[in-house]
């Protein structure tokens, strides 16, 4: 994927140097949700190495958005398996909220979803955290499964994907 904008939001792939702030704007999103980062349900996974979870090669992709130079939002998709991709990481901070930030993050990452051959997304969200599942409700997400992890009630959300030419979705 390559950079696009959206109104005064640069929306990149991450670079290595990104790290401090995604792990940053990560903890303000566990925080939001009463979780402790040491909570964190996927710790130790994807952020202890981003290149070998969010890259093409991989089959995922961690998205940024840039506002003059600050990251004031992120959203990324890894591998399940063939045919199945997760969506996670999904922040803005709340001063950058209600602009279209998550929900064009979101777009992009289906698109990319598609383009690299998946054809299901799932994704984990707090019970409670009423913005995203609203989000994710107007984007066709249903609720495949309700469960606690990590103490909080939490919602296993799914989507299939219409699988198109892969040069057609090109960014």
């Amino acid at each position: 994927m390559t950079e696009t904008s959206v109104s005064d939001l640069t929306i990149r792939p991450f670079r290595p140097d990104d790290r401090a702030a995604l792990l940053a704007l990560n903890a303000y999103g566990l925080k939001a949700a009463g979780i402790a980062v040491a909570d964190d349900y996927y710790r130790g996974e994807d952020f202890d190495n981003l290149e070998n979870t969010y890259t093409t090669a991989a089959g995922g992709c961690m998205l940024v958005g840039d506002q003059d130079g600050k990251i004031v939002a992120m959203g990324g998709i890894r591998r399940v398996d063939e045919n199945t991709c997760e969506i996670l990481r999904m922040r803005v901070y709340p001063d950058y909220q209600g602009r279209g930030y998550g929900r064009t993050i979101l777009e992009l990452l289906e698109r990319e979803a598609s383009r690299l051959g998946y054809r299901r997304v799932t994704l984990i969200t707090g019970e409670n955290q009423h913005p995203a599942i609203d989000l994710y409700v107007r984007h066709g997400y249903r609720t495949a499964l309700r469960e606690v992890l990590a103490g909080m009630p939490s919602l296993h959300m799914s989507k299939d994907l219409a699988v198109a030419d892969p040069e057609a979705l090109r960014l």
